[in-house]
């Protein structure tokens, strides 16, 4: 039995990297984000169900306490909500729930105490590009038949699939590097999955793509050049953002770039009404309104403050 346990669970991680990519179910009201939640609370649960029955139980090592301040400030957050239903649920075609916060960090638990050996990390990371790829194919369909929206590859949302190509590239270009017997299907996986990216036209996409490629070369050349090609490498970062704001990719989209400093502006003053415990899990949608400070958008309610920092600040406050 514990033999088992230990096969299974090593491998349920590349399940679900696999499958969280590439999931969704067409004939239902909420075709995206609902069934990929599901997933996230199921692999969650599953996994840390499985890391507690194995012997010797579970240890997270610097981790341990990280993970347990994230998890008190999502209670904490849950406590103090102005809406705990919403909290609790989550908003339509959202569920950043208090239930996904905690299974967020569930699956970074059981990823550290369920991968005990090599090939199973390495079969993570191949499960991870391999779902974003097929995601970034379909975008790529999506876009040669024109279809009348932003090429997401079924993710419900073009950024989406940019942060996850983000994430992907990098890796793919890692294993690639490394001259394996699979160092082929890792250039072809990047190639596919930098054709998704171009056609979400996400810029943050782009820039994220490129910081992590640079990252990854600064990590790669011998110690004694780390410091210069860091440096060079944020350098380059800085000249590639100059170009996207003085170019016509700051009006891509139209969504030009003084949108999103009006955002920030205004998720500032919300962070600042409640600072310390925020608003609640998914509640800035609900509160947001209240701090704009003019209509940007008719008939467009803004359930986020298009920064990660502040989108966090704002529902669990700087705790």
């Amino acid at each position: 039995m514990r033999h088992l346990l230990e096969r299974f669970g090593g491998f349920l991680p590349a399940a679900i990297a696999l499958t969280l990519p590439i999931v969704f179910i067409p004939t239902a009201s909420d075709s995206y984000i609902l069934p990929r939640a599901s997933i996230v609370i199921a692999g969650a649960s599953i996994g840390v169900g499985i890391a507690l029955l194995l012997p010797g139980g579970p240890s997270l090592g610097a981790l341990r306490w990280p993970l347990l301040a994230a998890a008190g400030a999502a209670l904490l957050a849950f406590a103090t909500s102005v809406s705990w239903p919403l909290s609790l649920a989550g908003s339509y075609t959202r569920y950043e729930s208090l239930p996904m916060r905690l299974s967020y960090l569930g699956l970074l638990a059981s990823s550290v105490w369920l991968l005990r050996s090599p090939r199973q990390r390495d079969l993570l990371v191949a499960g991870f590009v391999l779902g974003t790829s097929i995601a970034c194919f379909k975008a790529w369909l999506q876009w040669v038949f024109q279809l009348p929206f932003r090429p997401d590859g079924d993710l419900g949302n073009a950024n989406l699939l940019a942060a996850l190509t983000v994430m992907a590239i990098p890796l793919a270009l890692d294993r690639a590097r490394r001259g394996t017997p699979f160092a082929a299907a890792w250039a072809a996986a990047v190639l596919v999955m930098g054709a998704g990216l171009l056609v979400t036209t996400s810029r943050s996409g782009g820039l994220g793509v490129i910081a992590g490629c640079l990252a990854l070369l600064a990590f790669a050349v011998p110690r004694r050049f780390g410091l210069a090609v860091g440096g060079a490498a944020a350098a380059l970062v800085g000249i590639v953002l100059a170009v996207m704001l003085v170019s016509p990719l700051r009006i891509l989209n139209n969504d030009p770039p003084e949108l999103r400093l009006h955002l920030w502006g205004d998720g500032l003053r919300m962070v600042a009404a409640r600072p310390l415990t925020g608003w609640g899990e998914d509640a800035t949608g609900l509160s947001f309104g209240r701090f704009l400070s003019q209509d940007y958008a008719s008939l467009v309610t803004f359930d986020r403050i298009h920064s990660g920092p502040l989108d966090v600040a704002a529902t669990q406050g700087v705790l």
